[in-house]
């Protein structure tokens, strides 16, 4: 009965029919994370660098490609799969041509960067790039206080990443070493029982098919319209029009930008207690649901010192203006209730990932170069003081032991005007955090390091064949 199941899924995949909008942020997180890694696994050659990290990397090197930058043909294998572009996008055209051009050779990027990934479910990526045996030369592991402490986040081994991601040979190869042990039964089910590991993605069909034939809205789609932008559509917002059409064209006449709305798994909000795919995160958004009065108030005080984000490409007029401001006020929210209460707990345990992401990129001789990502001015604010020290400390600590750490904390590059919201960068301040991204890299012993051992293996005889 499994069996068949599971084969009538596989054919008919009625998920298909349901629009990305309706859909819960997990489901959509879950299938770009297996499309991604089912994209790695075809690429013919190793990738140069990888980049890891969690939605404010995936949506600084997207932006930064909509500038005209997309790479070909990508963006039209996505519509054809039917998934969505912003979480999707599996490389970064526009770091690919900054490093080609300061490396001197053709330098290929896979973005493997997802919304809401924990450095936990970082460790489970690295583990399976290198036993496909598709790992990086160089990591840019780009993080934020987010990656470590989330309260809207389910616990470890129950994210989607690390749902989707977690086979039966890769959990009974990796027992000794899994994330949370009481996950473990949960995992195993996902990976044994197909229809197991996809019964919120066939719930979510049987709604909108029920919510069809009765002609009634699913509440997923009214969502937006209840809480304001989602991420994809302030990405979408944040370009100027005709450069977004220009960069989508270049990629596929037949790409639409429509392809990108959807509800971003790095945005739930208290707004939409079904905007979570599991019972953990329903019961986490009913907790912080009571909090919300208080949490609104020291929102709207911590964000009203910050100046709406602004495009250097096109001037913003007072109805743009003031949604992008009410976008920003939702967004701080949004972080007011993953980061309080403060759970240092949690933060030392994701710390502790970090160390094991470091020692396995040593071990298996990969560059790994940690990046703290940059925040508007505000967004420091919205967490307790204590919690934020402890990961400054703690983070500046651990990466100490990686290749090459480099700290946009208190950078004099990018400014508010440069972000969306209080942590996303725009297209204007992607390209610039980019652009100082490569230049610190290349000045860097690694970069040196790199290229005399590039040379040296280039030069190098080879062997005498007997």
């Amino acid at each position: 009965m499994l069996m068949g199941i599971n084969l009538a899924w596989g054919l008919l995949n009625p998920l298909k029919n349901v629009p990305q909008a309706a859909q819960p942020p997990a489901v959509l997180t879950k299938a770009a994370t297996a499309y991604k890694f089912q994209r790695l696994k075809e690429q013919k050659n190793n990738p140069d660098f990888a980049i890891f990290g969690s939605s404010l990397p995936m949506c600084a090197f997207f932006c930064a490609d909509r500038m005209g930058y997309f790479v070909a043909g990508e963006g039209a294998r996505i519509q054809r799969a039917r998934m969505n572009l912003l979480q999707s996008y599996p490389t970064s055209g526009y770091l690919q041509k900054k490093l080609s051009k300061e490396l001197n050779n053709n330098t290929s990027v896979f973005n493997f960067s997802m919304s809401a990934c924990m450095a936990s479910d970082a460790r489970v990526i690295l583990d399976r790039m290198i036993a496909s045996g598709k790992s990086p030369k160089t990591i840019i592991f780009a993080v934020g206080l987010r990656d470590f402490a989330d309260n809207i986040n389910p616990p470890p081994g129950e994210t989607p990443i690390y749902t989707a991601l977690c086979d039966t040979s890769y959990l009974l190869n990796n027992l000794s070493d899994t994330v949370n042990l009481k996950a473990f039964p949960h995992l195993l089910l996902s990976s044994v029982f197909k229809t197991y590991g996809l019964r919120n993605e066939c719930k979510v069909a049987f709604e909108h098919k029920m919510c069809d034939l009765l002609h009634r809205k699913p509440n997923r789609e009214t969502a937006e319209n209840l809480v304001g932008p989602t991420l994809e559509s302030k990405v979408q917002a944040a370009n100027p029009e005709s450069t977004a059409s220009t960069a989508i064209t270049s990629t596929s006449s037949s790409v639409s930008v429509s392809v990108s709305v959807s509800v971003s798994a790095s945005a739930p909000t208290p707004a939409s207690p079904r905007a979570s795919a599991s019972k953990t995160e329903n019961s986490i958004e009913s907790k912080k649901s009571q909090e919300l009065t208080g949490a609104k108030e020291l929102a709207a005080k911590n964000d009203s010192s910050i100046s709406a984000p602004t495009s250097t490409s096109k001037p913003v007029s007072g109805d743009d203006n003031t949604a992008k401001v009410a976008s920003r006020n939702l967004a701080s929210l949004d972080y007011v209730q993953r980061y309080s209460p403060a759970d240092y707990r949690q933060l030392e345990e994701e710390m502790s990932e970090l160390e094991w992401f470091i020692k396995r990129c040593h071990q298996n001789n990969i560059k790994l170069i940690v990046v703290n990502m940059p925040v508007s001015s505000g967004h420091p604010k919205l967490s307790p003081p204590g919690l934020r020290e402890r990961y400054l400390q703690n983070l500046s600590r651990i990466a100490s032991s990686a290749d090459l750490y480099l700290d946009y904390e208190n950078n004099t590059v990018m400014n508010d005007a440069d972000f969306m919201d209080t942590v996303h960068l725009n297209p204007d301040g992607a390209q610039k955090f980019i652009d100082d991204l490569v230049t610190r890299y290349t000045h860097s012993t690694l970069c040196a390091t790199t290229r005399r051992a590039s040379i040296i293996s280039a030069k190098a005889p080879k062997a005498l064949v007997r």
